[in-house]
């Protein structure tokens, strides 16, 4: 754990007790919604930064994905960290998908041949070798539900 707070930690919010965070190597996906001018892209900027802050290349490896033509991932558009390039139409985006799953079928087949259950264990048996984790980002999920809705 990193300061208490998960191996990828995200600061959520703040409660009574102080801020509030989240480890999302525990959780499988997070769906962030809210209405227009909530706060949701600073959420998502400060979420980004946050981590990569903390893991560099070798750490993290980041999928992006902004069909709505948005500016919000420029930030992030050149780091060492991105799998690949920010997907911004669906030609790039199944690219990117397809990409990440090759990655994850040969990652399940690396864990199945050693033995091993998830990338924690790999990384402590395997330190010469380790596998960073991967976050995938999709900048409005309605804009890729409405692209597979017109396929």
């Amino acid at each position: 754990m990193r300061n208490g707070v998960g191996r990828l930690p995200v600061g959520i919010g703040e409660s009574r007790e102080g801020p509030l965070w989240v480890d999302l190597a525990e959780l499988p996906h997070l769906l962030v919604g809210g209405h227009t001018g909530s706060g949701k892209s600073v959420f998502l900027r400060q979420l980004l930064t946050g981590l990569l802050l903390l893991l560099g290349p070798g750490g993290l490896r980041l999928a992006l994905v902004d069909l709505k033509g948005g500016t919000e991932l420029n930030l992030f558009e050149r780091l060492p960290h991105l799998m690949a390039p920010v997907a911004r139409d669906q030609e790039s985006c199944l690219e990117l998908f397809q990409l990440v799953t090759v990655e994850l079928h040969r990652r399940q087949a690396l864990l199945d041949r050693a033995g091993l259950e998830d990338i924690e264990r790999w990384n402590a048996v395997h330190p010469g070798e380790p596998l960073p984790y991967i976050l995938v980002v999709v900048d409005e999920v309605a804009e890729l539900s409405a692209v597979e809705s017109k396929r």
